[in-house]
């Protein structure tokens, strides 16, 4: 889903890329990290949140 998004984003022209900016700066980066983040202590947070 993301893949064609960030192909663009590297490989396009830099006058295109700045519009695709602020998408990856502020909503892609960020939900790759919370996933990162649920991946590595999901189960430490769901643990102290059921307690």
């Amino acid at each position: 889903m993301f893949a064609l998004p960030i192909l663009g984003y590297i490989y396009g022209p830099a006058a295109e890329v700045e519009q695709y900016a602020a998408f990856h700066r502020f909503i892609f980066v960020p939900v790759v990290m919370l996933t990162g983040f649920w991946m590595w202590k999901g189960e430490a947070v769901r643990r102290f949140i059921s307690k």
